[in-house]
């Protein structure tokens, strides 16, 4: 496993992490669960990401359960969690940024994990409601108070970030050190035109969700769908279009040029995310353990391929697909 530099700071986390939308506490049992973190530490992950809202807490508890039933030391991992959403139906403590929020979710978080820390504590969503100087200076509380080690945000403009840096540094304060956006072959115009140049002028490191575009670049839609997939899910109808009826070309062709390089088409989606330059983990979703191995050897793929296979890629898919929150 290689490890980067998450940006300009000195903590070092794995290429390849494992993210955990979707899966654990939802889609997969806690034998499952167990079963795949025990995989990834074999392979020499470091770097687990959740969020508060995932499976409403849920998913927080599983992996505290799960990390305990394998004994998985908590000081070696990179342990990432995230607040926006919210996990109760009440005024202030949902799709919020607020001080208050923050500053009592994140005890919920530390409860659910049974950690004294947070490695990475990110701003899920960005708040157009609240000033981001107040935001600043809960998130650097929460830092200077050690429960969190660093923060960051996750789909932020470039430019609310730019500026929570700008406050940060004027007023003496822990400024935001990663951003997490989707990034994949078919979702990278905002990574062009406003993650790198940030990321090149400040350098905020970068961890990137989603490099299969939530398996529309498995093939997995190109074809008859079995009604299992998770398009099909409850919760996904937002994503059902996009995957049923995207870039269905596209798609065939990237599939087919994967097969001509005798590799898998989620190894080479994964591989193009690992050759962006500031990226420094792509988050993994896995429902099974041979999934997880599988695009594992992403990281093989990503120091074989060609610029010129690079640039294939890359024209096959010329716009980005429409995307909804």
């Amino acid at each position: 496993m290689k490890y980067n530099f998450l940006g300009r700071s000195g903590l070092q986390v794995s290429a390849l992490g494992l993210g955990t939308w979707a899966t654990v506490g939802e889609s997969i049992g806690h034998a499952h669960t167990v079963e795949i973190f025990q995989a990834a530490q074999e392979a020499g992950i470091n770097h687990v990401d959740t969020a508060e809202a995932y499976a409403a807490g849920l998913a927080e508890s599983e992996i505290s359960a799960s990390l305990d039933e394998i004994g998985w030391n908590r000081d070696d991992i990179v342990l990432a969690t995230k607040l926006y959403w919210g996990i109760r139906p009440v005024v202030n403590w949902g799709e919020t940024l607020n001080r208050k929020y923050l500053l009592r979710s994140v005890d919920g978080c530390l409860r659910r994990l049974n950690t004294d820390y947070i490695d990475i504590l990110y701003c899920h969503r960005p708040d157009p409601h609240t000033p981001i100087d107040e935001v600043v200076f809960a998130m650097s509380d929460i830092v200077a108070s050690g429960k969190a080690m660093y923060w960051g945000t996750s789909e932020w403009p470039a430019g609310s970030i730019r500026d929570a840096i700008d406050f940060a540094e004027k007023y003496g304060l822990r400024a935001p050190t990663v951003e997490q956006p989707e990034l994949n072959l078919v979702w990278r115009s905002r990574y062009v035109q406003e993650y790198l140049p940030l990321h090149r002028d400040t350098a905020l490191g970068l961890v990137t969700w989603s490099p299969l575009a939530s398996g529309l670049l498995t093939g997995k839609y190109a074809g008859k769908t079995s009604g299992t997939e998770r398009a099909f899910q409850t919760g996904m109808e937002w994503q059902r279009d996009r995957l049923l009826n995207g870039a269905r070309d596209e798609v065939a062709t990237f599939v087919e040029l994967a097969r001509d390089h005798a590799v898998e088409p989620s190894q080479l989606a994964i591989a193009w995310c690992l050759r962006r330059e500031g990226v420094s983990s792509v988050l993994l979703g896995a429902s099974s353990v041979e999934q997880l191995r599988i695009n594992l050897r992403a990281q093989e793929t990503a120091e074989v391929i060609s610029d010129e296979v690079e640039k294939r890629l890359e024209s096959i898919f010329v716009t980005d697909l429409e995307r909804h929150e």
